[in-house]
């Protein structure tokens, strides 16, 4: 009697964000020869599922359970793999979830643009304060940190940002010392350009939360 196998994944860009539409192959890792297993295209959740039987890949008598890696396509070209990232002797049930790095998911010829985020973090009476500074992209699925710095004695801080040029950021600046915020930015929607964000901290007691947390709850 044939085992059954199903797999069952998301695919996410490195802003965490779903991708759609495009086609994941599962394949089963050998010595000599790479077994295939099957393929779907992810849906609007970025979802997708591989269902296959032990037949796919048993050709040896010990062979029972596949060694699953995936290779993902976009408009039939090959964009990512996870060759690397081997899934040893797969269940019969499997979930997963596959990340796509940023050089994957841009087009091919297209261009990156390098964008400056610069500002200083000071309080009321321009007093330059030293803290954690974290640069983050906004978007209807919460929040993602995109890189973290901390601001220099003169309260100086710099972020250098690598998009394609067709992405527009909507982004914020937040500042913290230690777990408690102490400072951030309004939303910068639909950056293309540099940007000079300077934070104020309050020399109050810090209430209140940042601006897209207060939009997703």
């Amino acid at each position: 009697m044939s085992k059954k196998f199903k797999i069952s994944g998301k695919v996410i860009n490195y802003l965490k964000m779903a991708v759609t539409g495009i086609t994941i192959e599962a394949w089963d890792k050998d010595l000599m020869f790479d077994d295939y297993l099957g393929s779907a295209i992810t849906n609007k959740k970025g979802e997708f599922t591989i269902e296959f039987d032990d037949s796919k890949f048993k050709e040896l008598f010990l062979d029972n359970c596949p060694d699953v890696f995936f290779k993902i396509y976009k408009n039939k070209k090959l964009i990512h793999s996870t060759e690397k990232d081997v899934i040893i002797n797969a269940d019969q049930k499997t979930k997963v979830t596959i990340c796509i790095p940023q050089k994957a998911t841009t087009e091919e010829g297209q261009s990156m643009d390098k964008r400056l985020i610069n500002g200083r973090l000071i309080t009321a009476n321009d007093e330059a304060v030293v803290a954690n500074i974290e640069l983050y992209e906004v978007n209807l699925n919460g929040e993602t940190c995109l890189n973290s710095t901390k601001s220099n004695k003169t309260g100086s801080y710099q972020f250098e940002c690598k998009w394609n040029n067709e992405h527009k950021p909507d982004l914020q600046v937040m500042a913290s010392e230690g777990k408690k915020i102490i400072a951030f930015s309004r939303v910068y929607y639909n950056t293309s350009k540099d940007l000079t964000i300077d934070l104020i901290v309050d020399n109050k007691e810090f209430v209140g939360s940042p601006t897209y947390t207060r939009l997703n709850n």
